[in-house]
């Protein structure tokens, strides 16, 4: 009876410390998510590629629907879009409001980054919640130019 019982606590204990793991996993996730995030948002190529390095999620989004991808786009940080998409990070992720990293980079009128983005594969006919596609949201000084980018690389502009 006693060897039942020792058998039984140690499976409690390797069960328990299994879920410990879990939740520690968890937080990592966590941490180098939020990590990324700012890093990110705050155009740090160095911290980006550390937190990459430590495997964080590139796919994730902050409470306002920003992925490290929609930071970077909007910041025309061409090497830190360069990093992510290299990193498998969805060149066509949403925001709330439906806006895309590549709306987002030519809104700002950030062509080396609507360049990136276009070669791994960004759509150019999403809409965003107000029915409005990247070349309509191009800043017009750059909307041109846009234009033959988007030739460039046999892609239909949307409208």
């Amino acid at each position: 009876m006693g060897s039942s019982c020792t058998t039984t606590l140690s499976e409690n204990i390797r069960h328990l410390s299994a879920g410990a793991g879990v939740e520690d996993e968890q937080a990592t996730k966590k941490r180098l998510a939020k990590r990324l995030l700012d890093a990110a948002r705050l155009g740090d190529v160095v911290e980006v590629r550390a937190a990459l390095a430590e495997h964080a999620p590139v796919n994730v989004n902050d409470e306002h629907g920003w992925s490290p991808l929609h930071f970077c786009s909007h910041g025309g940080q061409v090497e830190i879009t360069r990093l992510l998409l290299d990193h498998q990070c969805d060149a066509n992720a949403t925001m709330h409001d439906l806006s895309t990293p590549l709306m987002l980079a030519v809104e700002e009128g950030h062509m080396g980054v609507a360049r990136l983005l276009l070669e791994e594969g960004a759509l150019t006919k999403c809409k965003d919640e107000d029915g409005f596609t990247a070349m309509r949201r191009c800043d017009p000084n750059v909307q041109e130019e846009f234009r033959r980018l988007i030739a460039a690389l046999g892609q239909e502009p949307g409208g």
